[in-house]
């Protein structure tokens, strides 16, 4: 995955967690999904409407 998509990823959970909504989500759950190369599908579940990741669905690094 390039280094410009997790940039994205961070920013994105960054303003999620500072949102308040989410404050549920915990750096380990973030981690296995990163490591597990869920982390597209692992965001849609746990953060939905608030994040727009058909940037990415082009991306060769982006799980469908």
């Amino acid at each position: 995955m390039r280094l410009s998509i997790l940039t994205f990823i961070v920013f994105t959970l960054n303003g999620a967690i500072d949102s308040g909504r989410y404050d549920t989500l915990a750096i380990g759950e973030v981690r296995e999904a990163i490591q597990a190369g869920t982390i597209f599908s692992f965001l849609k579940t746990k953060i939905g409407h608030d994040i727009d990741l058909s940037i990415f669905a082009s991306d060769a690094g982006a799980e469908a």
